[in-house]
């Protein structure tokens, strides 16, 4: 019988899931997902305003980590995403993408 290798599971795959389990507040609906290497990555999300409701749309960067939890709990794997710098609301969803390209390019 052969055994099937476990596969790791993609960034943009886990960010997605991430998001739905951790919504923000703001602008909680997924649009697009722009990736510059394993570690960063741009989302572009809808939502509507607080006061005003009409559709908001926002930009922001994120940065993938894994890590080891220390402490009596012994090591076990932490892995998640950490909101960089950067991010701007819109009014336009045409806007945000072009701010998430920029972004995009900003980071090495």
């Amino acid at each position: 019988m052969i055994k099937k290798k476990a596969t790791k599971q993609s960034v943009r795959k886990f960010f997605t899931a991430w998001q739905k389990e951790y919504p923000n507040f703001y602008t909680p609906k997924l649009k697009k997902v722009l990736q510059k290497n394993r570690n960063i990555l741009i989302s572009v999300s809808a939502g509507h305003g607080a006061y005003e409701k009409k559709p908001t749309y926002s930009a922001t960067p994120f940065q993938y980590y894994e890590g080891k939890l220390g402490g009596s709990l012994g090591q076990p794997k932490v892995r998640g995403f950490k909101r960089l710098k950067g991010g701007r609301n819109f009014k336009s969803e045409v806007k945000a993408r072009i701010h998430a390209k920029k972004l995009l390019s900003k980071y090495k």
